[in-house]
């Protein structure tokens, strides 16, 4: 699912300057208290597209992707962080 979603962003995104990451991202979501895993995040700032940056501070666009074992935490805890 988040390859599609990924695929039909990407042409938009791209136009922009932005990038999208799927999965392999944190999100500092307070700084420097908490960070997340999004499924998949777009980021438009110079910051968060340097090649060796691992975290991103300033998205764009959040997706959870919901599934039984973790639609609680990304309802609950996550959604009241973001």
């Amino acid at each position: 699912l988040i390859d599609n979603i990924k695929d039909l962003l990407k042409p938009d995104v791209r136009k922009r300057g932005c990038n999208i990451f799927s999965e392999n991202r944190k999100v500092e979501v307070v700084r420097g208290e908490s960070m997340t895993y999004p499924d998949m995040v777009v980021t438009c700032h110079p910051f968060d597209l340097r090649g060796d940056n691992r975290i991103i501070r300033q998205p764009r666009l959040l997706v959870e992707v919901l599934s039984t074992s973790t639609a609680h935490l990304d309802r609950g805890l996550k959604w009241q962080r973001y």
